[in-house]
């Protein structure tokens, strides 16, 4: 019953309005970096997938290993789009990237569990979703609902602009077609 009370709650407060902005980051950014650690990575790997199947070039980054953030890094700046997914216990690696994000001039879009979450001073735009409850620190079901409305709202958007930056799928697969040009 908890479970299912979070799930409404998030469902009655997602804003259409403020998914069609965050999917406008993605779209016009060269490259989407998500951030992210723990049960996080879930939804990062989830929405990196779902974009990756849309064209768009995303890479995941966990702020908890060294080498994955290192190697992340240099790919800060502007025309880039950060997404910075934190959750309680919220962890300060994946802060720190925000901070540093806004010092290279990226757009940043966080989503988490609340608006005072540490990330949220420097985010471009946050989307929320209710993760607590008495069975787990973070529940992980709204906040794939999240990612699933974002990737959606994505799509929806990709499918009005037409150009090179969504084909490279397509340039792939004829690869194996024998269609290369």
């Amino acid at each position: 019953d908890e479970e299912a009370q979070v799930s409404r709650g998030f469902f009655e407060s997602v804003g259409p309005v403020s998914l069609l902005h965050a999917a406008e980051m993605i779209v016009e950014s060269r490259v989407t970096l998500m951030a992210a650690r723990g049960v996080s990575m879930q939804v990062a790997d989830f929405l990196s997938m779902r974009l990756a199947i849309m064209g768009l070039p995303a890479v995941v980054m966990n702020t908890e290993q060294n080498d994955s953030l290192h190697a992340a890094l240099p790919l800060l700046g502007k025309g880039v789009a950060l997404i910075a997914i934190s959750m309680p216990d919220y962890y300060i690696m994946t802060t720190k990237v925000c901070e540093f994000a806004r010092r290279q001039g990226a757009s940043i879009l966080g989503l988490t569990d609340h608006l005072k979450a540490p990330i949220a001073q420097y985010c471009d735009l946050l989307l929320t979703a209710p993760t607590a409850t008495r069975l787990f620190i973070n529940t992980i079901g709204p906040m794939l609902s999240l990612a699933n409305l974002l990737s959606a709202a994505v799509n929806i958007l990709k499918s009005r602009h037409a150009g090179k930056k969504f084909d490279a799928p397509v340039q792939f697969s004829k690869l194996f077609s024998g269609d290369a040009e």
